[in-house]
């Protein structure tokens, strides 16, 4: 059952009910709402979190939330509190690697958004990585690299 249609029980409404909360035309829209075979527009996703109180969000219904798939980009729903609550959608990997890191998500998020938390985890690796770096350039100045040594990749 989904979430919505959970919603409306609990609220002991009708989908006619829900319809006008909302402000959809008829019931049948929150028919297929309910049965997942359509997708709400995203303002009216917008409506239906605020009607539900954020019981049911705008992202569980334009199928944000779902997981992740084999192939493409998956995301995780990071939810914070300050003066407003809201929810922004990080790209799975960089927030794994940003928690494995220690890194303060929520501080880097606020002070410069996902860009700002990417470059953030950069430093924390570049950091903690700090003396292998080192000593790999080292290495290499000294003894050059394997194809200068080898001659991989002769000079044209």
């Amino acid at each position: 059952m989904s979430k919505l249609k959970q919603w409306r029980n609990k609220m002991g409404w009708s989908q006619k009910d829900s319809a006008d909360a909302i402000g959809v035309r008829t019931n049948s829209v929150i028919s297929k709402y309910e049965a997942g075979s359509q997708r709400p527009q995203p303002e009216t996703a917008k409506r239906i979190e605020a009607a539900t109180n954020g019981e049911v969000t705008a992202a569980e219904l334009l199928g944000l939330t779902a997981k992740p798939k084999d192939h493409g980009v998956s995301e995780d729903p990071v939810t914070f509190e300050r003066e407003a609550k809201i929810s922004i959608a990080i790209p799975a990997g960089l927030l794994a690697q940003c928690r494995l890191q220690g890194l303060d998500i929520e501080a880097e998020l606020i002070k410069n958004g996902i860009p700002g938390l990417r470059e953030a985890f950069k430093q924390v690796w570049y950091e903690a990585n700090r003396a292998a770096i080192d000593t790999n350039r080292k290495h290499t100045e000294t003894h050059g690299t394997f194809a200068e040594r080898h001659g991989v990749f002769p000079p044209r």
